[in-house]
């Protein structure tokens, strides 16, 4: 295999524990709604079962939350009753 890159089993293996962290990230928001009702009607990165970027334009809050990980789950948060777009 060519340096850097990943075998088919790697990547799948990235891939799964992309899954599970995102299924984490979504279970950590369902449960704590009050802790998001202030991002209501913005865009945030959830890493780590905490906001680590957020606002009104999405873009901006990608570029953000990349600076701390490259894995954050990005979602709006639609006038937040515990509904978010993913």
């Amino acid at each position: 295999m060519p340096r850097g890159r990943l075998s088919p089993s790697e990547k799948k293996a990235q891939i799964e524990a992309a899954h599970r962290n995102a299924l984490a990230e979504e279970e950590w928001m369902a449960r704590h709604p009050k802790v998001l009702e202030p991002y209501a009607g913005e865009y945030v990165a959830i890493y780590g079962h905490r906001v680590i970027a957020h606002g009104k334009d999405g873009a901006k809050v990608i570029a953000e939350a990349d600076k701390v990980s490259p894995h954050h789950l990005f979602a709006y948060l639609d006038d937040w009753e515990g509904d978010m777009v993913l």
